[in-house]
């Protein structure tokens, strides 16, 4: 899903919805953004973005999983395709785990290569581009309901911001659930 999609859902939330007639959202429209409406939605994206390093650093991390090759024992994070916030496994080509210790900038371990598992801070997005959603855990709704929160937050609206720190806490709570399938034992009718 694009980040525009979450926006569209965030300004009809917000009441914010003549901002969807534009050029924008509706290819349709000729009518061009104005200057404070494109103030207004990249506000809106930088909303976005706030809560999206939220929910991937406190509540549902974003996995990345590469192979790394150490020099001397040590492998730098900034060579990383990510972002690292934490290291989940590191282990070799026969899936044994391999022992390791962290530094600020770098990983040790006593290994050439090995495959490494980490969560991700992910970086700022723009309006066109497409929006990891945790794995499907989370629905997109739940992310509109954190952009209003931060703008209402911002904007000094704490009471609506309330209402919308609800919303988006019962998402995230729902999709930090763990799901397991039900199995119902089979039965034999008389």
């Amino acid at each position: 899903m694009k980040l525009k999609e979450i926006i569209e859902t965030s300004l009809v939330l917000l009441g914010r919805s003549e901002l969807l007639e534009t050029s924008l959202f509706d290819e349709n429209i000729s009518e061009e953004i104005t200057e404070s409406q494109q103030k207004e939605i990249d506000f809106l994206v930088r909303c976005f973005n706030l809560i999206y390093k939220e929910t991937s650093a406190d509540y549902l991390p974003l996995l990345y999983e590469e192979k790394i090759t150490f020099k001397n024992g040590q492998f730098e994070f900034n060579l990383l395709t990510e972002s690292i916030l934490e290291v989940y496994r590191l282990y070799d080509n026969n899936d044994n785990n391999i022992s390791y210790k962290i530094f600020s900038n770098y990983i040790k371990a006593n290994a050439n290569s090995a495959n490494i598992i980490y969560s991700f801070i992910p970086d700022n997005l723009n309006l066109d581009e497409e929006v990891l959603l945790f794995g499907g855990k989370l629905l997109p709704q739940v992310l509109a309901y954190g952009i209003a929160r931060e703008y209402c937050l911002i904007s000094g609206e704490h009471s609506e911001a309330d209402i919308w720190e609800k919303r988006y806490k019962d998402g995230i709570k729902i999709a930090m659930r763990k799901k397991s399938q039900i199995k119902i034992k089979p039965r034999r009718w008389e």
